[in-house]
């Protein structure tokens, strides 16, 4: 399995523009081996979807390949944009994948408007601060083929002018581009800090792949714990899983020592899903704090595979991961295309 960098046109071999009498072509397209696929922990459906791949070798950037700027510093992180740019080869308005990288430019939908849209589609699950919208306008939209593409704008960027990536391309209707309803993306600025802790610069850091889901405990209740939708006491969107697998329960029992005050009490009684065949309790725990494992805390510049939902993550990059990012240069344009 390989990614291919620096493509343009997927139908020629190198990517060539016409100016005037002289022809300029850019280096052919760079195919790289991976070496690892990161997926995040607690995906599940349209939560926490995002994953990293980790290539066989460094890439030099060069006049048709370059990283693209990620939401690193904190003032960039707070920015919401009235609009955004996405792009992609995926699924066109005659039912094709494009041929050519297309650009397009879509407008901010706030996450309550688009729960709305998106309702009478079948959304079922909550969306909530790690998901960003966008679209529903003259009849642009990502599509099939698009998943895991940019949405970003150009901001300034360590004191320069860069094109930063905030969103990833998630989920969207079936029928995109036939009708104006907003597409879902991942929330890049939320994924920062497990971004940063999963970055590494060579094979002697420690290893951050995520471990299978199933544990002793996990399995037997798999299909239960990680699919069975519920809601919350505060009516959000949620799973059915066992108490410690809640990381909001698990920073209450830290923080209390075992004496819950009762409205917590009362919270976590009503928290309780239906019991299983074999009696097994479960409780509705928001899918953002749902955890394969026990919360770990932040020492020097180790790794904290879990955000910790009673901090700000804006102050959990990890420092290794930030060092790498804020090194590079990135998000420079290259003429008629999108930088990345």
């Amino acid at each position: 399995m390989y990614v291919r960098l620096g493509e343009h046109r997927k139908s020629t071999a190198i990517d060539c523009v016409k100016l005037g009498p002289k022809t300029t072509c850019a280096p052919e397209p760079l195919e790289v081996g991976i070496q690892d696929f990161i997926l995040h922990e607690n995906y599940r459906s349209v939560y926490n979807d995002i994953a990293l791949l980790r290539l066989e070798r460094k890439v030099a950037p060069d006049v048709h390949i370059k990283p693209i700027c990620l939401p690193i510093y904190e003032n960039l992180r707070s920015l919401e944009h009235e609009q955004y740019v996405i792009s992609g080869w995926g699924r066109t308005e005659t039912g094709a994948s494009s041929d050519v990288l297309r650009v397009a430019i879509v407008p901010h939908v706030d996450v309550a408007t688009c729960q709305n849209y998106l309702r009478p589609f079948g959304l079922t699950y909550q969306l909530n601060s790690t998901h960003i919208c966008a679209g529903a306008k003259n009849l642009v939209d990502t599509c099939k083929g698009d998943s895991g593409g940019p949405l970003g704008y150009t901001d300034i960027y360590n004191g320069s002018s860069r094109f930063v990536q905030y969103g990833v391309v998630s989920v969207g209707v079936s029928n995109c581009g036939e009708r104006n309803v907003p597409g879902i993306y991942a929330n890049v600025s939320h994924y920062m800090q497990w971004i940063t802790d999963h970055i590494h610069e060579d094979d002697t850091s420690p290893k951050t792949t995520v471990a299978p889901r199933e544990s002793p405990e996990t399995t037997e209740i798999n299909s239960r714990s990680l699919e069975e939708p519920c809601l919350t006491p505060l009516n959000s969107s949620g799973f059915c899983v066992p108490y410690s697998k809640c990381s909001l329960f698990q920073q209450w029992d830290i923080k209390y020592g075992g004496n819950l005050p009762p409205t917590i009490q009362e919270y976590i009684k009503r928290a309780q899903c239906p019991k299983t065949d074999d009696n097994l309790i479960l409780y509705c725990c928001e899918p953002e704090t749902i955890v394969t494992a026990p919360i770990k805390e932040r020492s020097g510049n180790g790794l904290n595979l879990y955000l910790n939902p009673m901090q700000d993550f804006h102050s959990q990059l990890n420092v290794e991961g930030f060092d790498i990012l804020s090194g590079q240069r990135c998000g420079t344009d290259n003429g008629n295309r999108i930088a990345g």
